[in-house]
């Protein structure tokens, strides 16, 4: 789950939250078998849930079942699929944009230097 956690999160969640979550206490558990670093990381870098909720879910994880916790971590699963897929795109198209403008600037440059020389290239086209 650590795919989106690296950097594209932290432009929709502050790192204090995130921090403030991930150092919640897990309470006992004797009913359910997890992974309490992996629970409070999953919940902390959701983007789904206000801060208030994450607090409230990793306070009820002593009454939750294994399907609870099993389902949570499934939920949560899929929301980080669906950020990264969609983190991609928004990346991919800004690196698009960019090199578009790099490329217009490019010619604009290109274009001045022909002016400088006292020609333009249109004219002889």
């Amino acid at each position: 789950m650590n795919l989106y956690r690296a950097s594209r999160v932290h432009l929709w969640l502050a790192p204090s939250d995130i921090a403030a979550i991930e150092a919640l206490p897990v309470p006992p558990h004797p009913r359910t078998s997890f992974d309490e670093a992996e629970f409070r990381s999953a919940i902390a870098h959701s983007v789904s849930f206000t801060l208030a909720e994450k607090v409230g879910m990793i306070a009820a994880a002593a009454v939750y079942t294994q399907a609870q916790i099993n389902t949570i971590f499934l939920v949560l699963l899929e929301e980080e699929l669906r950020f990264n897929a969609i983190a991609v795109r928004i990346l991919a198209a800004r690196e698009n944009d960019t090199a578009r403008e790099n490329d217009t600037a490019r010619e604009n440059d290109d274009r001045a230097d022909d002016v400088d020389c006292g020609f333009v290239w249109e004219d002889y086209g």
